[in-house]
């Protein structure tokens, strides 16, 4: 004798039906809200809602994302690689979420600062709606030069640039160098 399993389902209730359109509508997982729905499995509500042709489920809620409001309520804002280091969390995914909420406006970006004197940019953000700062745009290689030969005297820039061209001539082969004592006995001129 064969037994034979009947599959029972029962009729989704008008209630049921509104709480999976909260659900929906929120930005938490389905599989977190499951106590609201006895009896049902995850992929039931799933399909449902694709039954009930929902839209897509937006990802807003992420527990990451909770973390770092609650270690940020104090107003002080970071970066993507300071919030990994405090939390453990992975510092790409951290970046991933401030992007994604920098663009819907539940964060903004306070200011962008090197990671090093030639480094990229780091963003330093809040997670709460404000203003973003623009990313500064790169420097082009001859303002990156300016920049350079404005850290030092003019003098010493003429000195560097004299002993590069002396050091460049000399591997070509077209600057003897001479004898300091020669020099002085008969001069520099050749």
């Amino acid at each position: 004798m064969e037994a034979v399993i009947k599959i029972v389902r029962r009729k989704w209730t008008e209630p049921e039906l509104d709480v999976i359109r909260d659900i929906w509508r929120s930005g938490i997982p389905v599989k977190a809200c499951m106590h609201l729905l006895p009896g049902r499995t995850c992929g039931a509500v799933k399909e449902k809602a694709r039954e009930l042709e929902l839209p897509k489920k937006s990802r807003k809620y992420s527990p990451t994302w909770e973390v770092l409001k609650h270690l940020m309520k104090d107003g002080k804002p970071l970066t993507a690689l300071q919030a990994s280091k405090l939390t453990g969390i992975c510092a790409e995914q951290i970046r991933s979420l401030v992007s994604e909420h920098v663009n819907d406006g539940s964060a903004h970006i306070v200011d962008w600062v090197r990671a090093t004197r030639r480094g990229h940019l780091q963003a330093y953000f809040l997670p709460i709606p404000g203003e973003s700062k623009p990313k500064p745009q790169k420097l082009t290689p001859r303002e990156m030069q300016q920049r350079y030969r404005d850290k030092f005297d003019p003098e010493d820039w003429h000195a560097r640039q004299r002993k590069y061209v002396n050091r460049r001539y000399l591997k070509r082969g077209k600057l003897i160098r001479r004898e300091p004592l020669l020099a002085a006995f008969f001069g520099s001129a050749g």
